[in-house]
């Protein structure tokens, strides 16, 4: 069935993984509300859920509906779909077309078609969103492809949310995500980079300055840049960047990996200083491991001295750092204290602590046996593992001990933040 072109919806389930809900608007759905645009939809609705109760009513009339969701969003997807076909079964009304996409849709693949769907889109959805909506693809598995060239995307459809709703500094201002590459070329065991791949593909300076003045023009002064390590490419690409924005006095962070901060010629270029000029003031690194064993088996690439250097380089820059680390099954108070002594060394601005779970698509996902883990694959996406609201759901992985020791370890983080800085953005 083809969609009107008045008659889709794209919704943003809400995520058991966030400290709080509309930290930032749903980067994906508006991409995806954007490339619909591109093709003549001049009436896409985008419903981030939040931590409302979604309002089923606007859903009736709607001929496609759309939901994009991580592993952890994943069982508020399903329930959507399934409230969407019963109520539209208890009203007498045809059933839309409904497709998943995004991350877990991608690593899952057919399995998730059980669950109602008309559609599960593998991989970017930007190539193959409107001839899904205009029911020109067979129904069940969709390739999405990758696009090959990101300038040809427009900017995602920010106009279509309420932007004042998204407020994640103490400040309390309107913050907006946007992303100048897409793909990560790190190797992490847990984790699975199946949707971007490996390869970083690059949004070109000029693109990235005039999204970011766009956002400027809604009012915006505070950016989140989505990119898995934004400064993975340190020369006159991220020069022109930090030259077009530094004008437009807006507030930034970003993600960045360890390595990238200690190389020389990042170093040499004098990087966290470029990019502290031009508005940044929150670096992220993820660490994981906190010691050289810890590092190998989580595949990070890096040693204990390297993440120890990065967090001391980004302080001397100026700016805020923010570290996360990762518990990992089975080593108990030992691990849980080790863990406090790095926090102690390094003395970041925040420390953001999470339960080991391996995503579907990852290697250890796939070998848990390599990792000495035995967990229930079934279950994972019963299993959100953010640090603020502790441990919730289980797949087999945690004993006595290591709930003990993950106790301790976040009692401990409650007491040490009580004495450091807010975060800026």
């Amino acid at each position: 069935m083809a969609a009107e072109r008045e008659g889709v919806v794209i919704i943003h389930p809400p995520s058991k993984m966030l400290e709080r809900e509309r930290m930032v608007p749903p980067l994906g759905p508006l991409q995806l509300a954007a490339d619909l645009e591109s093709d003549g939809y001049e009436k896409v609705r985008v419903i981030d859920v939040g931590g409302d109760k979604l309002d089923l009513e606007p859903l009736m009339e709607a001929q496609a509906i759309l939901l994009s969701a991580t592993t952890p969003q994943y069982l508020e997807a399903r329930e959507i779909c399934r409230a969407v076909l019963q109520e539209r079964g208890k009203k007498g009304l045809e059933y839309p077309t409904l497709a998943v996409g995004g991350a877990h849709a991608t690593y899952m693949g057919s399995l998730l078609l059980k669950d109602g769907w008309d559609y599960v889109c593998v991989g970017e959805g930007d190539l193959v969103v409107t001839p899904l909506v205009e029911g020109r693809v067979a129904s069940g598995l969709v390739l999405g492809g990758q696009v090959g060239d990101l300038n040809t995307l427009p900017m995602p459809a920010y106009h279509r949310i309420d932007i004042s709703q998204y407020r994640r500094s103490q400040e309390h201002k309107p913050t907006i995500p946007i992303m100048t590459s897409k793909g990560c070329p790190h190797d992490c065991s847990f984790c699975s980079n199946e949707v971007w791949g490996r390869r970083v593909r690059f949004y070109k300076p000029d693109y990235v300055v005039g999204l970011i003045k766009k956002i400027t023009q809604l009012g915006v002064e505070q950016v989140v840049f989505y990119d898995d390590d934004a400064l993975i490419n340190p020369g006159e690409r991220l020069q022109r960047i930090c030259k077009g924005i530094e004008p437009l006095d807006v507030t930034w962070r970003c993600n960045t990996h360890v390595n990238t901060i200690v190389n020389p010629r990042a170093q040499n270029l004098g990087v966290l200083e470029m990019v502290r000029d031009a508005g940044c003031r929150h670096i992220s690194l993820g660490i994981d491991g906190v010691d050289d064993e810890s590092l190998s088996y989580l595949r990070k690439g890096t040693t204990v001295a390297r993440c120890k250097e990065a967090v001391r380089l980004v302080k001397e820059a100026g700016s805020y750092v923010k570290v996360f680390l990762i518990y990992i099954p089975r080593r108990g108070d030992i691990y849980a204290q080790k863990m406090i002594d790095f926090v102690k060394d390094t003395d970041p601005d925040f420390v953001q602590v999470s339960v080991l779970i391996p995503m579907p698509g990852s290697d250890m996902y796939s070998h848990p046996g390599e990792y000495g883990l035995n967990f229930r694959k079934s279950e994972v996406d019963r299993f959100y593992y953010c640090g603020p609201k502790g441990v919730s759901g289980d797949i087999g992985m945690l004993d006595e001990e290591d709930h003990h020791a993950i106790d301790y370890l976040y009692r401990w983080l409650s007491d040490w933040r009580e004495s450091k800085p807010e975060m800026p953005i």
